[in-house]
């Protein structure tokens, strides 16, 4: 049975999720038109902001239920399989689908470019680099993530023992808390 903690687990990571795939929407002065909606979404498009967004979810999906299964190993696969199909369904239908936090993304491109270097983008992705950029950037950005949580793994045992030292320094306690 699924229980209350993994339940705030699921709906913990929901809401990291929603604010990595969007943010507060910005205060703009002009207004968005309907055009340049449009070609900010094809932008969003073209460069594979929409596609990374997809992966990057499936990927915290995945740890999502990696995590539920670890805190509740007596929960059956069923249930993993329905948490996860419904998991799915509710991230594609409220992040990826039309007038989705993706697309309700437009007016933060909206606060940082005008209509003009919209276009300039757009010329920029359809073009052979564009294309190759947006083809590798999905790949170079699972690779980057990795790359940056392993190197962070490495690097907390360091800063640890820094923050101990600096703490020492100071004449206070740094022994770690028994719970």
């Amino acid at each position: 049975m699924l229980t209350l903690n993994g339940l705030r687990l699921v709906q913990g990571a929901l809401i990291v999720t929603a604010l990595l795939a969007s943010a507060a929407l910005p205060l703009h002065a002009d207004d968005l038109s309907d055009a340049k909606r449009q070609d900010i979404l094809r932008l969003q498009e073209l460069s594979g902001a929409k596609r990374i967004g997809q992966q990057t979810t499936q990927r915290m999906l995945e740890r999502m239920l990696e995590q539920l299964q670890r805190s509740q190993p007596a929960l059956p696969e069923r249930a993993i399989q329905a948490v996860r199909l419904e998991l799915e369904s509710f991230v594609a239908e409220k992040f990826f689908a039309d007038g989705g936090l993706i697309d309700q993304q437009a007016p933060i491109y909206h606060e940082h470019f005008t209509h003009e270097e919209i276009r300039e983008l757009i010329t920029f992705y359809e073009s052979p680099i564009g294309r190759k950029l947006a083809q590798e950037q999905p790949a170079i950005s699972v690779e980057l993530m990795k790359f940056t949580e392993s190197s962070v793994a490495q690097l907390l045992p360091q800063l640890h023992s820094r923050l101990s030292e600096a703490l020492k320094k100071e004449g206070i306690n740094a022994a770690p808390r028994r719970q």
